[in-house]
Parts: structure tokens; C-alpha cells; sequence
């Protein structure tokens, strides 16, 4: 996929996972198991990654954002918009009406609210392990 002047692609885990688990790791945060990842992520030039989930209503949600925290902070940025752009393009073309997200670190609350996004509420984010390998 070509966007402007990004490179988008698809995410494959055996390519792009230990990328994604250095930068993660380098923020303080630990790469989900695989999994747990949407097979529908993107990369964008190499500088940010971020999956789309998708849901049998009309919101599908954006998530485990990440860029590399050792790029020049101008070309993370518009890797990171490119990328938003590329999630957002996917989920329309998808049927979907909304999308949604969570995010913790304050840098990616202001990225979504300057997209557009408006915060909703403070919540607690609930998970129960149902077994399987």
C-alpha cells in the first residue's frame, strides 16, 4: 500500500516482531504474546507499527501502537500519522463507522486527540486469561 509519500506494509510477526518488542521494551511496555495481535497491522517506513481490530459491530478499535523511540522525532511523527491515516483508510474500507482506541502514554493521548479522537471517561481495563496455548 502507498499513501503520499509512505511506505506502508503489511505486518508479519517473523519480520517485524522483534522490532516491535525492542521498542515496546524501550517504553516500558511488554510485547502482548502473538497471539493476542491482530492479523491486520501495518508498518509505516519502517518507524511505526499498529494493528487494527476488528469487531462484528461498527467500531473496530486501534491498537499496541508503537515507534522507534531512536528515530528523529519529525520522521516518527509523520510515520505515525501515516499510519493512522493507513488504519483508518482499512477500517472505512471495512464498513466501519468508528474507531476507537486506548492509550496510557500521554504522547499517544495528544496524537489521538489531534486526529480527532475524543477522549471518553477513565476506565480500568479488565482481562481474564481463558486458557488455551
Amino acid at each position: 500500500i502507498r499513501i503520499a509519500s509512505a511506505m506502508i506494509e503489511k505486518f508479519d510477526f517473523a519480520v517485524h516482531g522483534e522490532r516491535l518488542e525492542r521498542w515496546l521494551k524501550k517504553r516500558g511496555v511488554s510485547l502482548p504474546d502473538k497471539r493476542l495481535l491482530s492479523n491486520l497491522g501495518f508498518v509505516s517506513n519502517g518507524i511505526a507499527i499498529g494493528f487494527l481490530f476488528c469487531t462484528q459491530a461498527g467500531q473496530a478499535y486501534i491498537d499496541h501502537v508503537a515507534a522507534d523511540p531512536d528515530s528523529n522525532s519529525h520522521l516518527r511523527d509523520q510515520a505515525l500519522d501515516e499510519l493512522f491515516n493507513a488504519l483508518e483508510v482499512e477500517a472505512k474500507k471495512m464498513g466501519y463507522v468508528m474507531a476507537m482506541a486506548l492509550a496510557a502514554l500521554p504522547a499517544m493521548k495528544r496524537r489521538f486527540m489531534s486526529r480527532g479522537y475524543y477522549p471518553h471517561g477513565d476506565y480500568t481495563l479488565f482481562y481474564k486469561v481463558l486458557g488455551g496455548k
